[in-house]
């Protein structure tokens, strides 16, 4: 159990459970999650943890194709 403070560059945001914007790690599992932005191009998370290698995702945001929702 602990925290890991997870931060994205790029268009985007992250919403975590915590005010201190450290996502909570209970049995080696901890969730947050991220709304890309309306602009095309690239968001990169990345987590850090006392202890723990910090590790990076690279997220590839592309525009949505119109769907019949959009009318």
């Amino acid at each position: 159990n602990g925290h890991v403070v997870v931060t994205v560059e790029g268009e985007g945001q992250l919403f975590q459970y915590t005010e201190s914007n450290q996502v909570l790690i209970a049995r080696g599992e901890g969730r947050t999650y991220y709304r890309c932005g309306k602009r095309p191009g690239e968001a990169c998370v990345t987590a850090r943890g006392d202890g723990l290698a910090p590790g990076t995702a690279t997220i590839n945001i592309q525009p949505a194709e119109s769907t019949s929702l959009d009318s």
